[in-house]
């Protein structure tokens, strides 16, 4: 977020830090926050990984699959095949 918003246009303000601040009680029943600093490290790390993201989605650049002819996300991704689940159908019969 830090990123973004000091990048949108005609923005000259800058973020130093944020804060989270939770929706769950902890033990002593208050809702707790923690503050986030911004190093100049991490900020260029983050960057980087928007950059790549952005342009493999350009490039339609995915994730290939495994590339078993089973594989039902190999057939989504290859070959544009829409299927109900995504889920391992075998997995069920674990709990047996």
């Amino acid at each position: 977020y830090k990123i973004l918003f000091e990048n949108y246009r005609n923005n000259n303000n800058k973020v130093s830090s944020s804060e989270i601040s939770y929706l769950e009680t902890n033990r002593e029943k208050n809702f707790p926050s923690k503050i986030l600093k911004y190093n100049e490290e991490d900020e260029r790390l983050v960057g980087k990984m928007m950059v790549d993201t952005y342009h493999s989605i350009m490039e339609q650049d995915f994730y290939n699959g495994c590339g078993k002819d089973t594989c039902k996300w190999c057939s989504f991704v290859k070959k544009n095949i829409m299927v109900d689940s995504f889920a391992d159908e075998d997995a069920g019969d674990l709990d047996d």
